[in-house]
């Protein structure tokens, strides 16, 4: 009886292997079934975030504050030089100089729409006691474009442009000479113009007229009569109508290292048509210290209009008018 048992079992072995293994078989297919179910509830559950991501973003760009449409920058300053001798065998003049610059940048953006406005402005005098106070320096250039972005990179700007140039006072070629050669307004320079203004970096632009009016006063009587900028004697107004470039960078290099360059450049529409009248102010400017600021500032000019004399009083034309200051002084970035 026992040797039957036996064999019954070992009859059965391969029953129980053939259940088994079913069961391990429909266990497989359960588990795939429950991982392609996951797999579709994870699927949905990461498309879901993402709409509800999208959402929330969407929400909060409206819940924020709105970005400022106004930004500014630049750098203003005083700069003081003092030379003062006592029993100096080599000779020299007690002297003392100082001047107050500014060069900003204020612009507005709103979706389309960019208005820029740039002053670069300086003005400087020294006293000697052989001279008393006379001017040193003196400059005044303040530009402002209305542009429409014509492009969805906002770079490039259908722009109206509008651009004054004169000085504050009365200036002498020496602080010995009785006459003096320029004014408030004389000369002061109008430019209007419309045109394509290219803005690829924030930094950068370069605007372009074929339609540019200038516009050139004398204000002064005395320097009109004297027709030192060869509109006509007596003459205060003068409006000629050509081509005109304007450039600017305001570029912060480092920290510590501010550039900002402005040039204008125009020809007229007449006889004159190829003559370039030019003007450029450059500044560069280094920081020393958290207040002090080391500038070299330089200027220049050229006009066929203005004539100038040599040495001995003889006309010797149209010359390229050079402006270089270098000083360290106060000054505040902003």
């Amino acid at each position: 009886m026992k040797n039957f048992k036996t064999s019954q079992l070992f009859a059965l072995i391969p029953v129980f292997s053939f259940m088994a293994t079913q069961a391990q078989n429909v266990s497989t297919d359960s588990l795939i079934q429950k991982k392609s179910r996951l797999t579709e509830e994870v699927t949905t559950l990461k498309t879901s975030l993402a709409k509800s991501e999208a959402e929330l973003n969407a929400v909060n760009a409206l819940l924020a504050p709105p970005s400022p449409k106004w930004t500014y920058k630049g750098i203003s300053g005083i700069s003081i030089t003092q030379l003062s001798f006592s029993n100096w065998n080599t000779g020299g003049q007690n002297s003392v100089a100082s001047n107050i610059y500014v060069n900003a940048e204020l612009v507005y953006a709103y979706q389309k729409l960019m208005w820029n406005t740039s002053l670069n402005t300086i003005y400087g005098k020294m006293y000697s006691p052989a001279y008393n106070w006379y001017k040193a320096d003196d400059n005044i250039n303040l530009t402002t474009r209305l542009g429409y972005s014509l492009l969805k990179e906002n770079k490039l700007y259908g722009t109206f442009l509008a651009n004054f140039q004169s000085q504050y006072s009365k200036g002498k070629k020496s602080p010995l000479d009785q006459n003096y050669i320029s004014n408030w307004l004389a000369p002061g320079y109008l430019n209007l113009a419309a045109g394509l203004d290219y803005k690829p970096y924030k930094w950068f632009s370069v605007f372009y007229s074929p339609l540019n009016g200038r516009l050139t006063f004398v204000k002064d009587s005395y320097l009109a009569h004297q027709n030192s900028l060869g509109i006509g004697v007596d003459k205060k107004f003068n409006f000629r109508l050509g081509s005109f470039v304007n450039n600017v960078i305001n570029l912060t290099v480092t920290k510590n290292i501010s550039v900002i360059s402005k040039l204008d450049l125009f020809t007229a529409y007449d006889s004159s048509f190829g003559n370039i009248v030019m003007n450029w102010d450059g500044l560069l400017a280094m920081k020393v210290s958290k207040y002090i600021t080391s500038t070299v500032n330089i200027g220049l000019k050229y006009d066929d209009k203005i004539k100038t004399t040599d040495k001995t009083g003889n006309a010797a034309g149209p010359k390229i008018q050079l402006k270089e200051l270098i000083g360290i002084g106060l000054a505040y970035t902003f």
